[in-house]
């Protein structure tokens, strides 16, 4: 299944409760078990109705409860959303993705390091050059 752009923060926070639910499914009050902040009964029917009308979830009546499913896998939308944003960001191309950032000047007009040659994080932390755990250009 194909969709038009990215799922808001809201829509998909409701999406990760329902696939950790797994393949049985969820109810509403499953979902908001599963949410880190709360949110209103209404609020919460207004974007599971939301993501029915886009295809990502199923619902179906067991008994006076409404079971809801994910009509779309994570994998799928995390290949999907990978996707999206190396379509947009690198023209498709894994090769301009994994090339390193540029790197950036500091004002001092140094290439990203600070006092004798050590980057700032690592000045910071009392970190060389050989135990930087960021993997920054300058420290590699």
């Amino acid at each position: 299944m194909k969709w038009n752009g990215r799922l808001p923060e809201s829509e998909l926070e409701l999406m990760l409760a329902v696939w950790e639910a797994g393949e049985e499914g969820t109810t509403a009050p499953g979902i908001l078990a599963r949410l880190e902040r709360p949110l209103t009964a209404s609020a919460l029917h207004s974007y599971l109705k939301r993501l029915e009308e886009k295809g990502f979830l199923s619902c179906g009546k067991e008994g006076k409860t409404n079971r809801y499913r994910a009509r779309v896998s994570r994998a799928e939308y995390e290949q999907q959303e990978s996707r999206t944003v190396l379509d947009r960001l690198y023209a498709g191309s894994l090769r301009r993705f994994a090339r390193p950032p540029p790197r950036r000047r500091e004002p001092d007009g140094r290439g990203g390091a600070g006092a004798g040659g050590v980057p700032p994080h690592a000045e910071a932390g009392g970190v060389g050059w050989s135990r930087c755990l960021y993997g920054c250009s300058p420290c590699r």
